[in-house]
């Protein structure tokens, strides 16, 4: 159980690490729109053609298509560090204590992250909307990989209690002395 436990964890990681990938991958072409509406600024008011008209047009499409696909892909990144942060959370804690918290935060951030690429993936422009949809599989394998096919994280207390287990047992076992004094 150990093994398949310690599997399921790396591929949750691997998961998460893939949408910050693909966040990191929005967050260029955002940011790449971002820059092409300021060069467009830039280009009109130094040409002194700039109309009002144009320029409002510049503005709204930054704050309606650039500015989106970056707060959204920021906002993901944030949300898998603190996925990360609730399962290390969530190993970390005794075996005694009640975990329902840490399971609720862990489902509420990953609803969260799920409503983020949601957003993203109703964007009219393909590249944005293909890299949404590969978030969308990875949260859907965190989510998996966490719940097992019930959709709550009730299941992430056997799936990786096996893990916590295991890192007290060697912690345990790296703080017990040698048998028969041997070094």
């Amino acid at each position: 159980m150990a093994a398949a436990s310690e599997t399921k964890f790396t591929e949750f990681g691997r998961n998460l690490d893939e949408i910050v990938n693909y966040a990191g991958q929005l967050s260029s072409l955002g940011e790449t729109l971002m820059n092409g509406h300021q060069g467009r600024s830039r280009a009109l008011t130094q040409s002194g053609t700039a109309s009002v008209a144009e320029m409002e047009t510049i503005l709204s499409e930054t704050l309606t298509s650039a500015y989106p696909v970056l707060r959204g892909a920021y906002r993901l990144q944030a949300r898998v560090a603190e996925l990360r942060d609730v399962a290390r959370t969530y190993l970390t804690a005794g075996h005694g204590e009640d975990l329902s918290a840490v399971e609720q935060q862990f489902d509420m951030t990953l609803k969260s992250a799920v409503a983020i690429q949601a957003g993203l993936a109703r964007n009219p422009d393909s590249g944005i909307a293909d890299l949404a949809k590969k978030i969308g599989d990875d949260l859907e394998q965190v989510q998996q990989g966490a719940s097992g096919d019930s959709g709550s994280s009730r299941p992430m207390r056997t799936r990786w209690a096996a893990s916590a287990r295991a890192a007290d047992v060697s912690k345990g076992m790296a703080r017990r002395p040698p048998p028969c004094g041997r070094p």
